[in-house]
């Protein structure tokens, strides 16, 4: 399990349906960890990030935007 699934784990879910999906938040939720590489990512250098595509979700498409699919990151 993901260092990042455990904070999460916290957190479940569906305390979170509803509430959009922010940058800032995001960071909180994550406790400012990068879910790609697990470093600290400053708050200035973050980013938003997907793990499934858009162009993959086909009919899922509500999917893009929720919780269960965004993620903390470097900016590239």
């Amino acid at each position: 399990m993901r260092l990042r699934e455990m904070k999460r784990a916290k957190t479940p879910e569906h305390d979170l349906e509803g509430v959009p999906v922010t940058l800032e938040l995001l960071y909180e939720l994550d406790g400012g960890a990068c879910w790609l590489c697990g470093k600290n990512v400053d708050c200035n250098s973050a980013a938003l990030d997907h793990a499934i595509p858009k162009s993959n979700l086909g009919s899922k498409l509500r999917f893009y935007s929720s919780w269960a699919n965004s993620y903390l990151a470097h900016k590239k």
